[in-house]
């Protein structure tokens, strides 16, 4: 790619790339510290270009993450998902694509938490989330129970 012609989205994509590898955030972050230099070099003192796209593109936290912008569903990608699914998670993932909440959020909601204004509209209002296990919980999973078949 030409010198001039480094976009910021280039960059955050080559940082998605990287982390997909996977690489650590600091390791990223160390390979982008390079990067931003021999740009801010063309751009200080070459005059290649009259911006640094380094300096538009966040770096990864500590943890890794890129703070990647949210992607919305398209237009027909939606029913796209649905029609790969089983018809019993259909409204768990329509909860979820409509709200936001993660399954553990939706597995935890309870009656109160449901509230309806007037009749085509519900609210949600999620205040727990199932998590790993219990503190007091230190016996074995029971996953015998998962093995037996469902009654017919």
């Amino acid at each position: 790619m030409a010198f001039a012609d480094i976009q910021p989205l280039d960059i955050e994509d080559w940082m998605v790339e990287q982390r997909d590898l996977p690489s650590a955030g600091k390791s990223i972050r160390n390979r982008h510290g390079p990067l931003f230099s021999i740009l801010k070099h063309g751009q200080k003192r070459l005059h290649l270009r009259p911006d640094n796209p380094a300096e538009l593109t966040r770096r990864p936290s500590k943890d890794g993450e890129l703070g990647r912008q949210v992607r919305f569903f398209q237009h027909g990608e939606r029913a796209i998902l649905r029609s790969c699914l089983k018809s019993d998670v259909h409204l768990m993932v329509d909860i979820a694509l409509a709200t936001g909440l993660r399954w553990g959020e939706i597995a935890a909601l309870r009656r109160e938490d449901l509230s309806f204004p007037d009749i085509e509209t519900v609210r949600i209002h999620g205040v727990r989330a199932w998590s790993k296990r219990a503190p007091d919980e230190d016996g074995p999973l029971g996953v015998t129970c998962l093995a037996r078949p469902r009654p017919r």
